[in-house]
């Protein structure tokens, strides 16, 4: 959820590049009584330096309580290229099946085209290692690769794929789900938080300016996923519109179909507030 819901990593350089801080807050439910809220606070320290902290909690019909987590951010723009880092923590808690913490590392770079005025090429990737503590101990590595492509300032595709490693068994000693959203690692287009343990995962995301001054968009968005515990890949569809409420103010509204091959279809709704001076 925190790299789909419209705030595409792409995105970081223009925010970044002209923004002292933003702010954003994120409420999403649906099906199995899903609740989840993520506020973040990013602001930029010096010139090409910024840095930001993200809290989110989610429940749903199968924990008793609420799931914490904290990320930071520590970010380096370049004239054409963006580096960072996020430590990632869950932390254990009496409604929390198990506990996890670790970071990613990404980087970003831009190419103009020049025959194609206010056009880009974005090329990212990102490298994730999360230490689980669920039934023992184990670790959890996945790379991404991102391509975002840019027309006229008014349309924006982007292309993702992921893959997923483990140091040990998840099936041989009964590890099905964890605690980690691994939208936190990886673009899902989904808004319902994945606990699930994933192979690969491949996704897609369209989106259309409709008001070139605003800059309010219209987005689509696609991925498929296949798991390590589980013969059943999942599908989910994402749909929303981004737009401008007042100077400075922005609001998008998102709408996720989500199904396992085999279970019923979920649906889920998310509601954004941002804030970017």
């Amino acid at each position: 959820m925190k790299k789909c819901a419209f705030l595409l990593l792409g995105l970081a350089l223009p925010v970044s590049a002209h923004a002292a801080s933003w702010f954003q807050n994120q409420f999403a439910f649906g099906s199995n009584k899903l609740l989840f809220n993520s506020a973040g606070y990013s602001v930029r320290i010096s010139t090409f330096w910024s840095t930001g902290i993200d809290a989110s909690f989610y429940r749903d019909s199968s924990l008793s309580g609420w799931v914490p987590s904290a990320k930071l951010y520590f970010n380096r723009s370049f004239a054409r290229s963006l580096i960072g880092i996020t430590p990632i923590y869950y932390p254990k808690t009496t409604s929390s099946p198990s506990s996890a913490e670790g970071g990613s590392l990404y980087y970003l770079f831009e190419i103009p085209l020049k025959e194609m005025e206010n056009s880009s090429l974005q090329i990212a990737s990102s490298l994730s290692s999360i230490h689980h503590h669920l039934n023992g101990n184990f670790n959890e590595t996945a790379m991404e690769i991102q391509l975002i492509h840019n027309f006229y300032q008014e349309f924006r595709f982007l292309f993702s794929g992921a893959g997923f490693r483990y140091d040990q068994s998840l099936e041989q000693n009964n590890r099905a789900l964890s605690v980690l959203n691994q939208s936190d690692i990886a673009v899902l287009q989904a808004l319902r938080p994945s606990t699930d343990f994933p192979d690969w995962i491949a996704s897609f995301q369209f989106s259309r300016a409709v008001d070139p001054e605003s800059q309010s968009r219209l987005f689509v968005g696609y991925s498929h996923a296949k798991y390590r515990t589980s013969l059943r890949p999942s599908h989910s569809f994402l749909a929303g519109m981004d737009f401008k409420i007042t100077e400075g103010w922005r609001f998008d509204f998102g709408y996720n179909a989500w199904r396992r091959e085999g279970d019923r279809l979920g649906h889920y709704y998310a509601i954004t507030l941002r804030y970017v001076p």
